[in-house]
């Protein structure tokens, strides 16, 4: 699963970016 890097969370799964 890929994801990206987040200020906050640090990193989440990009399908949860919507």
């Amino acid at each position: 699963m890929k994801g990206v890097q987040s200020d906050t969370l640090g990193f989440v799964p990009q399908k949860d970016i919507v």
